[in-house]
């Protein structure tokens, strides 16, 4: 394989030295071409000539090396040069003969030779260090971040006379050029030889290649790449014979990138280049922008985890042994949501139960409950009776408004439980009911229909009361357990909820837990392998 880099790429250095010995000869040469102009007249062609030449004079002043400046100021005066010989000529034909702007022609075609031999010496010689990484990006000037072409590995697999025309026409444009001769230069290039051998270097970005290349014949090249994946992100430009169609349709559907004939203009072969380079640019981006999305969203689940095994802390710790016994299940929908549920004694001795449902899910849901569950484990509100629950739901309406929680809602369910005349009181917000299953059958529904929590300060509740037999089982739940559709295709509901509860309770054994069993039907139950909605149960058995 023969690299045919050409001139050796000039040090930052070394560029910017030459610029700095050349531009002042440009400077002066303009300086006296503006004069030139001046003294041409006062024509539309001279001002308007006068007018680029001032711009040019301007960016050939600038930072010394700054290449694109100056390939600007060549553009300037290369068109201030065309307006002053018409200028000229017309001068000429209509016998008027004015000299000076025929010498102010010669002057600016002059200048903008000048200009085009300084972007000629030190251009590519800058462009090439620039994209070599060997200026620091921060050192560039607007224009060559702004037009800087961007340079790429190209590998050649052409009839030798065209590969040298492309190498020297891509070379000045910064590309690094190899020029593939023999099959083992594109298999070591691309890591298809024999025993699975990899590349030896990194891949090409792009691979110029005709049907006949290097001993390879027809698409044998092509196919061998598409074996590779597509040669790893090399783009692929097939050069086929001038009018052949089939060629390049073959070619594309073994996975080339672009077609050429071996007449391509060099301009259209370029700008082929260029496109293919960017695509690769913005392949590799995406990768990069997935990349990164990925690790924020596994930052953001470890966060979540984090979060929910916080909210799992702050569930209370099951009872067994008493006469009163507890067992729970708590899976959120994601990593968080706004089901939290609890139970604790008070002062008095009496035992308060609380089930709470904030709605949405995520971060902000979980927030919302932990901060009303705070305030239940707290008794955080002033002239609020923690053991009356319509008391305690009134108070939390009035605190917790809607439109001061960025419009968010909670249900409640809360009971005060009391050991001496096993009496439990309770309202509820919006919740669900509690189900109370009873030791020999039946099950009774604990609900007193109060208003969802947040939504009118002035809603009053109201506070049942009901005896429990002993070995009877209260069950609350959020509404995430029975709202889901089953395998069937129907919504399961809360009237066959409360009949699987009844089955599950009528089953266990006396002080055994029940819950696992409701866990495990449910979950046979639903069509999804996870609920769209947080799933709460809380059995408390009173022996």
């Amino acid at each position: 394989m023969i690299a045919t880099e050409g001139q050796t790429p000039a040090s930052p250095a070394r560029a910017d030295a030459q610029a700095r010995s050349a531009v002042p000869e440009l400077a002066a040469k303009l300086d006296r071409l503006a004069a030139a102009v001046r003294g041409a007249g006062e024509g539309a062609a001279a001002r308007a000539a006068l007018d680029k030449i001032e711009k040019a004079r301007q960016l050939a002043a600038g930072p010394g090396g700054a290449v694109y400046p100056l390939t600007r100021a060549l553009s300037l005066l290369e068109s201030a040069a065309r307006e002053l010989g018409d200028e000229a000529g017309r001068a000429d034909s209509d016998g008027s003969g004015r000299a000076g702007v025929a010498d102010a022609a010669a002057r600016c075609a002059d200048a903008a030779r000048l200009a085009a031999d300084i972007v000629a010496g030190i251009g590519r010689d800058r462009a090439a260090a620039i994209a070599l990484g060997s200026v620091e990006a921060g050192s560039l000037l607007p224009f060559e971040r702004e037009a800087l072409p961007h340079p790429g590995t190209i590998l050649l697999a052409l009839e030798a006379g065209f590969a040298a025309r492309v190498a020297g026409l891509v070379q000045r444009f910064g590309h690094s050029v190899a020029i593939a001769e023999k099959p083992e230069d594109i298999a070591a290039a691309f890591g298809f030889a024999e025993n699975g051998r990899k590349p030896a270097n990194p891949l090409p970005d792009i691979l110029i290649a005709d049907l006949f290349s290097c001993g390879f014949a027809g698409f044998e090249l092509q196919e061998k790449i598409k074996a590779l994946g597509g040669g790893a992100g090399t783009r692929v430009i097939i050069v086929t014979p001038f009018g052949e169609p089939k060629c390049a349709a073959r070619a594309i559907q073994l996975g080339a990138d672009d077609c050429l004939g071996w007449d391509v203009e060099p301009s259209v072969l370029l700008a082929r280049i260029e496109s293919s380079l960017e695509r690769r640019r913005l392949k590799a981006r995406r990768q990069l922008y997935l990349a990164a999305a990925s690790r924020a969203r596994e930052s953001l689940e470890d966060e979540l985890r984090r979060g929910a095994e916080y909210v799992r802390c702050l569930l209370p710790g099951k009872i067994s042994g008493e006469a009163l016994s507890t067992d729970w299940r708590f899976i959120p929908s994601a990593s968080l949501g706004g089901d939290l549920f609890g139970y604790h004694r008070l002062p008095d001795g009496r035992m308060a139960i609380f089930m709470i449902d904030v709605s949405g899910h995520g971060v902000q849901s979980a927030l919302y409950s932990v901060t009303i569950f705070d305030v239940l484990r707290g008794a955080g509100l002033k002239d609020v009776d923690f053991g009356d629950p319509a008391s305690v739901l009134k108070g939390l309406n009035h605190a917790f408004r809607m439109e001061e929680r960025n419009n968010m809602l909670f249900t409640l369910w809360y009971g005060v439980w009391d050991d001496r005349t096993r009496v439990l009181s309770h309202a509820s917000a919006g919740s669900p009911p509690g189900v109370l299953v009873l030791r020999g059958g039946g099950a009774v529904e604990l609900k007193a229909g109060g208003m969802v929590g947040g939504a009118d300060p002035e809603a009053e509740y109201r506070r049942l009361e009901i005896q429990v037999p002993r070995g009877s089982r209260l069950f609350l739940f959020s509404d995430g357990i029975y709202e889901f559709f089953t395998t069937g295709g129907e919504m399961l509901g809360l009237e066959a909820f409360v009949q699987l509860l009844e089955r599950a309770a009528s089953s266990a054994a006396p002080g055994e837990s029940s819950v696992g069993a409701v866990i495990g039907e449910v979950s046979a139950l639903s069509s999804n392998e996870r609920f769209q909605d947080d799933l709460s149960l809380l059995e408390v058995r009173f022996d």
